[in-house]
């Protein structure tokens, strides 16, 4: 479902605090950044996390395209009408 490229790899195994992600227009950091999200869900339970957009368009043309079939497939759920994602383990998070 999710083949990170070699920068992606990079991106998700660094343990820094703070970490920057840029790149051109269409160079993946969303998904990037989305995954990164997962993977720490994933592991950590009760892990919570934000993805922002500054409108709910970009929202709606990025993340919530792909978030309730990545959740599906990870065992989590998606519930679209508070855009919350839940994860088997009781990690959560929250696109706005």
């Amino acid at each position: 479902m999710y083949t990170p490229t070699t920068k992606a790899a990079e991106y998700h195994e660094c343990d820094k605090p703070y970490v920057l992600l840029y790149g051109d227009r269409g160079a993946g950091k969303s998904t990037i950044g989305r995954w990164d999200a997962h993977l720490r869900a994933s592991m950590a339970p009760g892990f919570t996390y934000a993805i922002c957009r500054k409108t709910f368009t970009e929202l709606q043309r990025t993340h919530l395209l792909y978030v309730a079939d990545e959740l599906s497939a990870l065992g989590g759920t998606f519930k679209h009408s508070t855009h919350t994602a839940t994860y088997p383990n009781g990690s959560k998070g929250f696109y706005v």
